[in-house]
């Protein structure tokens, strides 16, 4: 695939196994509802039949791609998505550790 994330878009998924073969990874999504301050909310179903999305990951191939509907939404490189998370992940830790010193205080008041 090329440098250009939408050239391939809205190529059949089952064209594209035909080409590529069974992803390494294989994520189904059904929407179950749509809330308009927070977005929507998806299930993973184990049938791709009843999914509204998928997710084909192919390690070997160092690609992901996001097909929606049964057609190729966009991709990306595998590599790069995983070291976006890894450095999301590692951005949030630190923050996540912290206890304020009011939660902190409160809570030793409440066992005194």
């Amino acid at each position: 695939m090329g440098p250009h994330p939408l050239m391939l878009t809205g190529i059949r998924q089952d064209i594209f196994l035909k080409n590529w073969g069974e992803p390494d990874f294989l994520i189904s999504l059904k929407k179950l509802g749509d809330f308009q301050s927070q977005g929507a909310l998806y299930l993973i179903v184990s049938s791709d039949d009843e999914a509204d999305c998928s997710i084909l990951i192919y390690k070997s191939r160092d690609r992901i791609l996001f097909f929606r509907k049964k057609r190729l939404n966009t991709h990306f490189k595998w590599s790069r998505f995983e070291e976006r998370r890894n450095r999301f992940k590692e951005e949030l830790e630190p923050s996540a550790r912290r206890v304020p010193r009011t939660i902190v205080g409160n809570a030793l008041a409440l066992v005194a």
